[in-house]
């Protein structure tokens, strides 16, 4: 488990429920939850249904160095063939990627919400992996709830349905090998 979860889900039982921090408390455990929730789908449909001739290794929640930092993965997927980055999304909702601005927001019951752009996220943890095993990184993002849909998609990176996963990894599968596993 993550330890930022981990450490949201004790403060938010330790915590009055009518202290001022409950409730922002509340909502960022809840998006944690969601989060951990969708990447956890997305291994288990790996493990069940992808099928490569060789077996790829999934890693969740994967910190890589990056410009003095570190970029963080939700899952990465390290095969022959190929090494992809998942940035998992688990919100429902319709789905804006601005292309101009790299902007992303998403309309849910009517209301417009602001967020991270998962595109930019991705391009970061691509850069970042690419950089530290020196191979060519693919990158996906993936719409872990059904409820989710694009109106405006992003303009470097395809966005998979987590039911489809397991075909669009069926293809990058197509190449020569890049290391052994």
């Amino acid at each position: 488990m993550d330890d930022r979860l981990l450490a949201q889900m004790i403060l938010a039982e330790r915590l009055p429920k009518n202290h001022a921090a409950w409730q922002p408390l509340a909502a960022d455990l809840k998006n944690l939850l969601a989060g951990a929730g969708g990447e956890s789908r997305t291994v288990a449909l790996l493990k069940r249904e992808l099928e490569l001739d060789e077996a790829p290794v999934l890693l969740v929640d994967v910190h890589v160095p990056y410009q003095g930092g570190f970029a963080q993965i939700d899952v990465l997927v390290v095969h022959a063939a190929f090494v992809c980055v998942l940035e998992v999304k688990n919100m429902r909702g319709e789905f804006y990627f601005d292309t101009e601005n790299f902007q992303f927001h998403r309309m849910v019951d009517g209301r417009m919400e602001d967020m991270r752009n998962p595109e930019s996220q991705l391009h970061r943890a691509v850069k970042a992996v690419g950089k530290f095993l020196e191979v060519p990184v693919e990158g996906v993002i993936v719409l872990a709830s059904r409820s989710a849909r694009v109106v405006e998609k992003p303009a470097a990176y395809p966005v998979v349905a987590l039911d489809y996963l397991p075909f669009h990894l069926d293809e990058l599968d197509k190449g020569g090998k890049l290391f052994n596993v």
